[in-house]
């Protein structure tokens, strides 16, 4: 969030140095710089404006097309057409993807232990998804974040969210479930039960918080790293100096990245029965 509200204040000063809000790159309709890509190209040369209005969701789920089939061809060249076992002198492709899935997999299992395996799926899924799409901002003319918009970011929250609840309902039971909120423990004591409502109050708030939380930290980091690369590009023209933060929002983007997958699974494991910590 520091790093949008110093690319805004940056953009304010380059657009009251310039006389106007001069965004030759593109902006979003609310004085913000954002670069050009090719769907915007697109919707200007055959004067399809539905295009902008569907331009995260296109990027979305074109990413998940490109993720879907970079694995799932992988995942074929690494067998042989008879399906025998993994190559036993791996290429850099299946190095590649044996350290992703290696790590990803040592991440949960460290945190939820081994019963936490089933879950390496989605943490894993969520790194991926979300890392392609803060890097693909980056990408010259083809780039733009989809994760730099609210609607995208707010749906990945809530689907965590949801997932979170039905963990907690299956692991905890119903009963448990609600003692969760309400604090309680097995045998809980008089003054226990007389300040549950309370608690129960204070845990519903902690926990609808998280899908905003998770949501705002995504998009206001993302969408900082998008306008202050917006705003080098526009200090001088010809000149990129762009590239000289692009290791800056690299790393931002593969930290935003964690952190949502982290806490992802740190929520799995607040929501899941003592004997799974």
């Amino acid at each position: 969030m520091n790093l949008m509200l110093l690319a805004i204040q940056a953009t304010h000063a380059v657009n009251g140095a310039t006389g106007g809000e001069h965004t030759p790159d593109g902006d979003h309709g609310d004085g913000t710089p954002h670069l050009q890509n090719v769907v915007g190209i697109l919707a200007h040369v055959t004067r399809q404006e539905w295009l902008n209005d569907w331009m995260n969701v296109i990027y979305s789920w074109s990413l998940m097309l490109i993720i879907l089939l970079f694995f799932a061809l992988a995942a074929r060249r690494l067998k042989g057409e008879s399906g025998e076992k993994l190559k036993r002198n791996p290429d850099r492709k299946q190095l590649f993807i044996e350290t992703l899935m290696g790590g990803l997999d040592n991440f949960v299992r460290d945190i939820l232990g081994n019963h936490g395996r089933t879950y390496v799926p989605l943490v894993g899924t969520l790194f991926i998804y979300i890392l392609s799409m803060n890097l693909f901002g980056l990408v010259p003319v083809l780039g733009h974040s989809p994760s730099s918009n609210l609607n995208i970011t707010l749906s990945l929250a809530l689907f965590v969210f949801i997932t979170v609840q039905i963990h907690g309902m299956r692991s905890l039971g119903i009963k448990g479930y609600v003692k969760h909120f309400a604090d309680l423990p097995e045998k809980p004591a008089p003054i226990q039960w007389i300040f549950a409502p309370l608690m129960m109050v204070l845990h519903l708030i902690g926990e609808l918080a998280k899908p905003v939380s998770l949501s705002l930290r995504l998009f206001g980091n993302i969408t900082g790293e998008d306008v202050l690369v917006a705003v080098f590009v526009m200090l001088v023209a010809f000149v990129p100096l762009q590239f000289f933060i692009y290791p800056i929002a690299l790393l931002g983007s593969t930290i935003q990245a964690l952190v949502f997958s982290l806490l992802t699974t740190v929520y799995i494991l607040l929501m899941s029965h003592h004997d799974e910590h």
